[in-house]
């Protein structure tokens, strides 16, 4: 652990340092994905075309629009048989009206949604990064805030029993961190770049901006580490004996990093393929006089270009591409398909498919989305945990939460620090079900009601039927 009596800015800088270049290979592969993510034509030369696959920026798209569209339960767990108390309703209220607060807070600052950030940092970096917030003024009274980071500036130090310490080492314009920490001074150019380093371990926060401590080693009460990060899928291997760092490249792996290769691979050869094609039809046309002179006439545009009549118009082509390449290029775009998300999922089906093989590969598809889906749900349960024991720590006034009920009539109850069992089990699920899967599990919780099984009404609807109470 880090000696926090001695924590000044250049021993914070050195921290910093040491954990970027562990996760080094991690940041590589994100940089890539992300490459493809954006198709980058950074690499385009003069007078030669670059063609880049879209299928990297679509997967991603679709990934996320799988992990945002299914319904966010937030649920205080009922035994099968008993109906939830109203203490556990209360809970649910309050959390899921902090979490549209978020919402609304992050649309404000011109971001997006708190599901929508971490879905496309989990399809695009394979990792995810929250910092919930819970900020006390001096009458008394708690705000919420959940923000998402970026995992690429989000570095552990992985001990035995989890991270010991974490990291967010990023960069922002000089206003930006005033505006987080008054100590720093603007710089005269107010759009300069800053390194922004802030530290948490399980009792302190510390930051530094520029070089500068503008946050001293202070307790955070919390009592475990607030700023959250995690993988989402990669392989379970963290060593080997002689190489204790290389595994970071494969622990969380982004949505297309099965494909990758191959989608650059493809990109390869279709601008091989189009530059073939471009050359066979626009091809330099050659003048060839009667003393044997061969001249390239210019095709500019605006460029008049004298013949005479006695002289030979040739044009330079080649046969275009090979046939192999166009076969090369079918056996790719199949591999990527069946490393990403079925035809089906595209609006691509077949017109032959019956209505249950279609729901085969709507399932498939969606199942695909497991990892994604489990590193979601476990990312907002941990913040509303640490929600809880913040304000149940540091909580004085009580919180007003404002919202609409099933019926659409709007609401609104106090939710007192007094009233909080800060060991209380909260349960956040991702609904990815289709309509037929909740008829099914109807007609399923009905037969168990009629073979004596003790389901209570309140069970069905909140475990079968995700119904959302209020």
């Amino acid at each position: 652990m880090p000696n926090i009596k001695d924590m000044d800015a250049g021993y914070l800088s050195g921290l910093a340092e040491n954990l970027r270049s562990k996760w080094i290979d991690r940041n590589k592969l994100m940089e890539e994905c992300q490459l493809l993510y954006q198709m980058d034509t950074s690499d385009r030369k003069k007078g030669y075309e670059i063609i880049k696959n879209n299928i990297a920026h679509r997967t991603v798209s679709l990934a996320v629009a799988l992990l945002t569209q299914g319904t966010l339960r937030v649920r205080a767990p009922v035994v099968a048989g008993e109906e939830k108390d109203s203490a556990g309703d209360k809970v649910e209220r309050i959390l899921r009206g902090l979490l549209r607060m978020c919402d609304r807070n992050a649309m404000r600052r011109l971001n997006y949604p708190v599901r929508y950030s971490l879905a496309s940092f989990e399809a695009i970096r394979g990792w995810w990064a929250l910092l919930p917030l819970v900020t006390v003024d001096e009458q008394g009274d708690s705000s919420f805030d959940l923000r998402v980071l970026d995992p690429i500036n989000v570095y552990p130090e992985l001990g035995p029993d989890g991270p010991s310490y974490v990291i967010h080492n990023y960069w922002t314009t000089s206003a930006a961190a005033h505006e987080t920490w008054a100590k720093h001074k603007v710089h005269d150019r107010s759009d300069d770049l800053v390194q922004v380093i802030d530290y948490y371990d399980k009792e302190y926060n510390a930051a530094s901006v520029d070089g500068e401590m503008v946050k001293a080693p202070l307790p955070h009460e919390c009592g475990f580490i607030p700023l959250l990060t995690g993988p989402v899928g990669g392989s379970p291997i963290r060593s080997v004996w002689n190489d204790a760092t290389s595994y970071v490249e494969y622990m969380g792996l982004p949505v297309i990093f099965n494909v990758k290769e191959l989608i650059r691979q493809q990109n390869k050869l279709m601008t091989l393929i189009f530059n073939h094609l471009e050359q066979y039809v626009y091809g330099p046309i050659f003048v060839r006089s009667t003393d044997g002179r061969v001249i390239r006439l210019d095709l500019r545009t605006g460029r008049v270009n004298f013949i005479k009549e006695d002289v030979k118009v040739e044009q330079l082509t080649d046969k275009g591409p090979p046939p192999d390449m166009m076969a090369l290029n079918n056996a790719f775009a199949n591999m990527i398909t069946l490393g990403t998300f079925s035809p089906i999922m595209w609006g691509a089906g077949s017109p032959g498919e019956s209505g249950f093989a279609r729901s085969i590969l709507q399932t498939a598809a969606r199942t695909t989305m497991g990892p994604g889906r489990l590193a979601n749900e476990f990312a907002i349960e941990e913040a509303v945990h640490t929600w809880i024991s913040w304000f149940f720590r540091k909580g004085v006034n009580p919180v007003l939460i404002k919202g609409f009920g099933r019926d659409q009539a709007p609401f609104q109850e106090n939710w007192e620090p007094t009233e909080i069992d800060p060991d209380i089990e909260i349960q956040v699920g991702i609904n990815m079900k289709m309509p037929q899967d909740l008829l099914q599990m109807g007609q399923l919780a009905a037969v168990l009601k009629q073979a004596g099984i003790p389901l209570s009404d309140y069970y069905i609807m909140d475990e079968f039927l995700d119904v959302e109470d209020v």
